[in-house]
């Protein structure tokens, strides 16, 4: 690895990194065969911190297990040959003004980049009290009103997609991507 690329095997080492005070600039590699359940918090970048995690071959998973998002993004969030699954923004909440973003929720100020990335199996139906059944949790997304069950980008915040995918995701504004800001896609689906 290439001086300062941090290699994260844990959730708890993962979480870390994000959140360390004065971190400003982070490459963290995650090992493709690992997956990491958040146990029901998302994974904050704050803003002022410009994050890169990637992965290879099939890549790490980071599974939120429809507990919470994966990602809330105030600073720059690049991601690279990851899956992100299970997410789910809770019912009424926001992040800076931002509802919805089951996966992941843009703030304001906010920049996330995806590159061979994929999305899956994540809502907004927050107020959802069974969530094993991915059916019940679309069915309650129709009725919540929140947007981006996949991501959901806020005024002056931007997303690049490139060679990423969302599938399985269930918002009723927006169902896999809702945008106030400004989102770029390049060979997606």
């Amino acid at each position: 690895f290439a001086p300062g690329v941090v290699v994260v095997q844990t959730t708890a080492q993962l979480r870390g990194a994000l959140e360390a005070p004065g971190a400003a600039f982070l490459d963290l590699f995650l090992p493709a065969v690992f997956r990491f359940d958040l146990g029901g918090a998302a994974l904050l970048v704050p803003a002022g911190v410009n994050a890169t995690l990637r992965s290879e071959g099939g890549g790490a998973t980071l599974d939120a297990q429809w507990r919470s998002r994966i990602f809330e993004v105030h600073g720059a969030l690049t991601l690279g040959n990851l899956h992100l699954t299970g997410g789910l923004a809770p019912a009424g909440s926001t992040v800076a003004g931002l509802s919805g973003g089951g996966a992941i929720a843009v703030a304001s100020g906010g920049r996330l980049s995806m590159l061979d990335s994929a999305v899956s199996s994540s809502t907004t139906a927050g107020n959802a009290t069974d969530y094993s059944d991915l059916a019940e949790l679309a069915r309650i997304a129709q009725s919540t009103g929140e947007h981006g069950g996949g991501l959901a980008i806020a005024a002056n915040a931007s997303a690049v997609l490139i060679r990423s995918t969302f599938s399985n995701v269930s918002a009723p504004v927006g169902g896999a991507i809702s945008t106030a800001g400004r989102l770029t896609v390049h060979q997606g689906a």
